[in-house]
């Protein structure tokens, strides 16, 4: 971060530096200066890994942006480039099924998102595990599979380890 803040940004610093100031930009929806400081990042990235730990930031902030389209693709290419590191693959189906439920496209959402599980579960990574079902549940509700929805919640709650988000989840299970 401070790498960045000095004007030397490394494909890693540009990477941290979005990742640290993603949830004050996800509050005020307001996305172009962490896109513009991704996109520096990927002009200086020097390995497939760099480029996907950003593509993969770079897919989840325009997905969020309601850029579906843009998100999926940077989603894909991330996915290509790292296709066997788990926190990538994670991050990138994550992205891909949220796009899919942007899109109103709700199976292959939870391809994409069990996919997300399926990555997950090649590392320690509880609270990623505890959205991936999340948003699982969030599918399903969409369809209209009220008691799929609730199990995925179920599923969620023993991963949640924020008091917030158990919060949030017991308030979606009630």
């Amino acid at each position: 971060v401070l790498a960045c803040l000095r004007g030397e940004p490394t494909a890693d610093a540009q990477y941290r530096f979005a990742t640290v100031l993603f949830t004050p930009a996800f509050r005020r929806q307001s996305f172009q200066p962490w896109l513009d400081g991704l996109d520096r990042g990927l002009a200086v990235a020097t390995t497939p890994l760099e480029r996907a730990r950003l593509l993969m930031v770079r897919a989840k902030l325009v997905i969020t942006g309601e850029r579906a389209a843009e998100g999926m693709a940077a989603a894909d290419q991330a996915l290509a480039l790292a296709p066997d590191d788990p926190l990538v693959v994670a991050h990138a189906r994550t992205a891909l099924g949220l796009g899919s439920i942007r899109s109103r496209d709700l199976e292959p959402a939870l391809v994409h998102l069990q996919a997300t599980l399926d990555a997950l579960s090649r590392i320690d990574a509880a609270n990623l595990e505890s959205a991936a079902w999340n948003n699982i549940a969030v599918v399903h509700h969409i369809a209209g599979r009220a008691s799929e929805a609730r199990a995925a919640l179920e599923r969620a709650l023993p991963h949640a380890g924020n008091p917030v988000v158990r919060a949030n989840i017991l308030l979606n299970i009630a």
